[in-house]
This record gives C-alpha cells, structure tokens and sequence, in this order.
C-alpha cells in the first residue's frame, strides 16, 4: 500500500546504522550479534507498524488485552509488597536498590510500573463502567 511508505522509510533509513557501526565497533566483538542486538528492537517496531496498520480491533477485545496485560503486572506488585524488605533494614541510598526491588533491577521495575500505570489511565478511559473504574482507581 502507498500509505505503508513511512514505514518503508523509516526501515530504509535503519541499514546506514549497519554501515556505521561496522566502522565503530571493536575488533574483539562479534559484528552480527552486536548488529543484532543494537537494531532488533527498531526493526521490530517498524515490522510491527507495517503489520498492524489498517487492522482492526475490537473495543471488547481491547479490554481483554489491556486486562491481560495488567495481571501479571499485578502479581509482581504483590510479590514486591510481600518480599521486599523494609526500607530500615535498608541502607538508602540515591542509587538504584536491588533490595528494595526484590532482587530485580531498579530501572525494570519502574518501567514495568510505568507501564501498569499507562494500563490502568488506558483502561480508565476506554471502559465506562464506574465499579471496574474504581476498582482501578
């Protein structure tokens, strides 16, 4: 489809990066598995436009993705609230804490928070039941 270029594009202008990190890169790393770790997530995201473009959904079947993405999210909360020790028993510090994180990373539990976050304002909007919203609140 034409309107499908930007896509096209926007993967197009992803191969120069293969040219400069080849120029970049050291010689005691393996060039395609740095290649392919750098450009795996862009090139998906532009697979993915290109996929998903005109598709449509339905409302019914959006709830269940947003609900099916926020259990789990759910169940780390609850680990974290049951594991994580108490900030006394912990030197706080302004660095990042594994401790306070139940073991994980500082940074992944905050964006996976962020994103419980984004799901519960995205649920907000699209359901229009005022108990589910509550409960959401």
């Amino acid at each position: 489809s034409s309107k499908t270029v930007p896509f096209w594009i926007y993967l197009l202008i992803l191969m120069p990066g293969i040219i400069v990190g080849s120029m970049t890169i050291s010689y005691d790393v393996e060039f395609r598995k740095q290649v392919a770790f750098n450009l795996a997530g862009p090139v998906c995201l532009g697979i993915s436009a290109l996929y998903c473009y005109y598709k449509k959904i339905k409302k019914d079947d959006l709830e269940m993705v947003l609900m099916m993405m926020l259990l789990p999210l759910l169940s780390q909360m609850f680990y974290l609230f049951l594991y994580t020790p108490t900030l006394r028993q912990e030197i706080i510090h302004l660095s990042g804490n594994y401790a306070a994180t139940g073991g994980y990373g500082p940074n992944q539990i905050a964006t996976v928070f962020g994103l419980g976050a984004f799901l519960l304002v995205a649920r907000l909007f699209t359901i229009k039941n005022k108990m589910i919203n509550l409960i959401d609140l």
